[in-house]
């Protein structure tokens, strides 16, 4: 009964098709609070989403879908996928889109494709979760900032248009975190600037894995398929069970790619969901499957990758 229940939703999901895709897997930042374990953007080791893959699949979820879907991007930094001009591109007309992003994209930090991503950007007429300046949890700075909208001014583009934060937002942020109890952990959506109707994220708070902190208060029950409203979607094009990279998924979506009709595209997913052994035992001991021994492994890999990545920044 537990496993129809749980099938019956992720349908919901995927008829529904919005989705929260990590398109890569690097950054220009290291967040403290970040539960991907990211590299730096120059990286040996950066993998990205297959484009033609991830439109496809995008595609198929939009069928039977007279509105827009909602579609959110992420990563990692998702302005860092090398192809991310054409997913812009593809997205804007058929998706409301939101970009979660460190903000580096259009600093000088991009010597690559900045001015390509500003008018991408412009185009999409996406919204923006974009870190917020001179706190102790992303490197961007005030100065950042002043010099990103120098430069889209310069390029002859409105710099409200695209999330950067306004000094009146600082003020609200340090009371906040002065008030809220150590250890707090979570998002807050900052709406406090006028002269910009886009939403800004402030992260507070020692910020671990969610799924670890839910352990450690002991609560593990896994509560994502009592009310799913997204695909998550990771960088490697597997479709995950939910927001948190606990595993690594459970299908990767180039085995739709000579799929054209959704509801069979569904019907395959829900299929490799049903026999997938991770997913079974989630429903079993309905439990978040970030288990003991998983979060030991992911500690140890995470402690890994940070001494890898400086020695790729060392050099």
């Amino acid at each position: 009964m537990k496993l129809e229940k749980a099938l019956k939703e992720y349908r919901k999901a995927l008829n529904n098709g919005d989705m929260h895709a990590y398109l890569v897997n690097s950054c220009y930042d290291r967040c403290r609070h970040c539960y991907v374990g990211t590299v730096s953007e120059n990286s040996s080791r950066a993998k990205h989403i297959d484009t033609d893959n991830f439109l496809h699949f995008v595609g198929l979820m939009k069928q039977d879908n007279d509105n827009k879907i909602n579609v959110a991007l992420s990563g990692g930094d998702p302005l860092l996928h090398p192809e991310i001009v054409k997913i812009l591109d593809y997205l804007s007309p058929i998706s409301n889109l939101e970009i979660l992003t460190s903000g580096f994209a259009l600093s000088v930090r991009n010597t690559r494709n900045r001015r390509e991503i500003l008018e991408a950007l412009d185009k999409s007429k996406a919204s923006f979760m974009i870190a917020s300046p001179n706190e102790p949890y992303h490197s961007i700075t005030w100065q950042d900032v002043k010099e990103i909208k120098r430069y889209i001014e310069e390029q002859g583009f409105n710099p409200n248009k695209f999330g950067y934060p306004s000094r009146s937002s600082d003020i609200v942020q340090k009371v906040l975190a002065r008030t809220l109890p150590p250890g707090w952990i979570g998002y807050l959506i900052d709406k406090f600037s006028k002269g910009n109707k886009m939403p800004r994220v402030i992260a507070i708070g020692r910020a671990k894995n969610l799924p670890e902190e839910q352990h450690l208060k002991g609560n593990r029950e896994c509560d994502i398929f009592s009310n799913p409203n997204q695909i998550y979607l990771n960088y490697n094009g597997n479709l995950q069970y939910c927001l948190y990279t606990c595993h690594d998924g459970f299908m990767n979506i180039n085995e739709l790619r000579g799929i054209n009709n959704k509801q069979e595209a569904i019907g395959i997913v829900l299929d490799r969901l049903s026999r997938d052994p991770t997913f079974q035992d989630i429903i079993k001991l309905d439990t978040c499957y970030f288990a003991d021994e998983i979060r030991k492994k992911s500690e140890v890999e995470e402690v890994r990758d940070k001494e890898v990545n400086i020695l790729e920044e060392g050099r």
